[in-house]
């Protein structure tokens, strides 16, 4: 009724009254019943690998060796003279043109 704007004036006044005491009543509630609190013992990961420096060979800008591209005739450059990206999204590995566009690698 809210989010599709289906319902009268009249039945969204009698929703936002019915949702108020709804809140109101979930705030009076004790601590224990809302939430559950436990210590736990997290998994920190290991430091990530620290790998050589390159040189690119169009701006001399030096970085890290897995930051540059890995494969093709623009091997060796940097991400921002290739103007093209590596990255893991709910797509999979994609191929990101720094101007915006998408390319399945």
């Amino acid at each position: 009724m809210i989010v599709n704007r289906t319902g009268t004036a009249e039945e969204e006044i009698r929703f936002r009254e019915v949702a108020r005491e709804a809140a109101f009543a979930l705030i009076q509630l004790p601590f224990e019943k809302l939430l559950e609190a436990e210590a736990v013992i997290p998994d920190i990961p290991d430091y990530a690998p620290i790998t050589g420096s390159v040189v690119c060979p169009d701006c001399g800008e030096v970085l890290m060796a897995t930051k540059v591209r890995q494969r093709g005739l623009q091997r060796g450059k940097c991400y921002m003279c290739t103007q093209k990206y590596i990255e893991v999204n709910g797509q999979g590995i994609v191929e990101r043109d720094l101007r915006g566009s998408r390319n399945k690698s």
